[in-house]
């Protein structure tokens, strides 16, 4: 699967390593989920499935945010494919 990449890549030198950082899809991730917490969403999740406990709440939110992330890294293959073509 392609994750994008290091989302904030630092080169390093001689007194700093260099450091990949996390993936670019992580990145999308967790902004998602961010987003996803900020809103009511977990609770209108929560409230229309009443039998699931907690941590299966928090494990469906967190496959969504990285659903969202895998969308836009195929849409930004997309973005990047048409420019190459262009």
């Amino acid at each position: 699967m392609n994750d994008g990449g290091p989302a904030f890549p630092r080169s390093g030198n001689i007194n700093v390593a260099s450091q990949e950082g996390m993936s670019l899809r992580d990145y999308f991730a967790a902004m998602s989920m961010g987003q996803i917490m900020g809103s009511n969403a977990p609770s209108s999740f929560a409230r229309d499935n009443p039998q699931l406990e907690v941590d299966a709440i928090i494990r469906a939110l967190a496959s969504q945010s990285y659903e969202i992330a895998d969308q836009m890294l195929k849409e930004r293959e997309k973005i990047n494919d048409n420019k190459t073509n262009a």
